[in-house]
């Protein structure tokens, strides 16, 4: 009995760790309940709220999921619904008083933000055989600067905590272990977020290449059935989410949003190249770079020396260091190159609160620190 509360403590250390900082810091800033402040603004005071409200009583039977007369004159409901209304802890709101809405907004915040925490080390525990040292690296991935500027896009905050749990089920394909993780996990991270969920396959593809390249798969017999199963539990996952990102998706083409065309391929930049960098060692923004501005990718820097080190380093491996290298070029020229931004967007051009998908850089960056950081660990006794 004492073994197993040993070896559950640290993942239960992942998850609250992160979750007692950001309480203090709440506190500290006086964020309801500690004060007067809420994290109810910009798009969250015009919009989530409302729709928040509106969930409430899709709960409690007053009004429908699929169809709602309250937009316009009525209207199909599904393309909100995916968008804004599927974070598993929204139902923390039902049955809550209007008053403790603002609460409860903020502590949704903080537990999506903690949830990357967890799912996070549980990747690097498997990765580095459970080492306690991982929840330097799943603590800081649960406070990236990207959890930071969209603490009040609640919606957008699944992508974080999913991604880990998409990536844990792609090294169980390769340890020829059963998909079932893998196909629940991108199945889920669509259910959430439909929109988030894309970025999230798209970077599934980028770790399965990784993995693929680093182990020297070829494609014999081996490599066929790593890519069979691995193309056959996406299809399965994206099919068993299709109920809600199929209808969504056909809401939206309808709607406005804008979406890129062939004619539309440039390679103009979003800004100057060097500026990117800048968002790697503050995290501070404002309100027009909110908005409008860099990639939020501050992931911290102790992370981002390990990863200078890693580079440095070497006695680690080249096929490593290209995959490494390879997958943080691909996401710095998608940042800057604005076609290459839409195309990560989902093929839709952005106009307020560009680089959505940011969290996967910083994921990328922190998972090879910390392979850093064991390496470092490993030598020092060696």
């Amino acid at each position: 009995m004492k073994k197993r509360i040993q070896s559950i403590f640290p993942y239960f250390v992942s998850f609250i760790f992160p979750l007692l900082i950001l309480i203090a810091l709440f506190a500290a800033l006086q964020i309801t309940p500690f004060g007067d402040n809420t994290l109810i603004i910009s798009d969250a005071n015009a919009q989530y709220i409302n729709y928040i409200s509106y969930f409430r009583t899709i709960l409690s039977g007053e009004h429908s999921f699929l169809y709602s007369f309250s937009k316009n004159l009525g209207g199909n409901m599904i393309g909100l619904d995916s968008f804004y209304l599927m974070n598993p802890f929204f139902l923390l709101f039902a049955g809550a008083e209007y008053e403790m809405l603002p609460t409860i907004f903020g502590f949704v915040s903080i537990l999506n933000a903690s949830m990357g925490g967890l799912t996070m080390y549980t990747l690097l525990s498997d990765i580095h055989d459970h080492r306690k040292s991982d929840l330097i690296f799943s603590t800081s991935y649960a406070l990236i600067g990207y959890n930071s500027v969209n603490c009040f896009h609640l919606m957008l905050l699944t992508g974080p905590w999913m991604l880990p749990l998409v990536a844990l089920g792609i090294r169980k394909i390769y340890q020829k272990k059963s998909p079932l993780l893998y196909t629940v996990s991108i199945a889920a991270a669509l259910i959430m977020n439909f929109y988030t969920g894309y970025m999230i396959c798209m970077a599934s593809v980028f770790i399965f290449l990784i993995l693929y390249w680093v182990r020297g798969e070829k494609l014999n017999e081996s490599g066929s059935s790593l890519l069979k199963t691995y193309t056959v539990a996406s299809l399965l996952g994206g099919g068993l989410s299709s109920f809600i990102w199929l209808p969504a998706i056909l809401s939206l083409l309808s709607g406005r949003v804008q979406r890129v065309q062939v004619s539309d391929f440039s390679f103009k930049e979003n800004f100057p190249f060097i500026e990117i960098f800048s968002k790697l060692f503050t995290g501070a923004e404002n309100t027009d770079e909110l908005v409008s501005g860099h990639p939020a990718i501050f992931v911290g820097i102790f992370v981002l020396a390990l990863v200078i080190l890693y580079f440095l380093n070497q006695s680690v491996d080249k096929r490593r260091k290209t995959g490494a290298a390879a997958v943080l070029i691909i996401y710095l020229m998608s940042f800057y190159i604005t076609t290459f931004t839409s195309i990560f967007h989902g093929f839709n051009q952005t106009f307020w609160f560009p680089f959505r998908y940011s969290f996967v850089f910083s994921f990328f960056l922190i998972c090879i620190a910390s392979e850093e950081f064991s390496f470092q660990k490993d030598t020092s006794y060696s």
